[in-house]
């Protein structure tokens, strides 16, 4: 896991390719859902990266994203994306906002 810039609150689970966690941003205090998975590189090893942040406010949304699959997750807005694609030289980092915009 990259230092981006949060704080480990709590971890809820963690295996070699997805780990779901409380992060809290050291700046501004704003508590987020945390979601870190990679896709297996059997090429070249070079593994995918992805990271979720989605801002909560609550013990009932930390709960609800809990469940979620990460195709439900992607819907959630709105949520900061670290995305390190294959093949990339720098992780791409982006807002997905509720009016579409990045």
């Amino acid at each position: 896991m990259l230092d981006n810039g949060f704080d480990l609150i709590e971890r809820f689970d963690d295996s070699s390719h997805l780990m779901h966690a409380l992060m809290k941003c050291r700046e501004c205090g704003q508590q987020y859902f945390y979601e870190f998975r990679d896709e297996i590189d059997l090429t070249d090893g070079k593994d995918p990266q992805y990271m979720t942040y989605i801002p909560v406010n609550t013990k009932e949304e930390i709960d609800h994203l809990k469940i979620m699959s990460y195709l439900e997750m992607m819907t959630v807005l709105p949520r900061l994306q670290l995305d390190f694609p294959k093949g990339a030289t720098a992780p791409q980092i982006r807002w997905v906002k509720e009016d579409g915009a990045h």
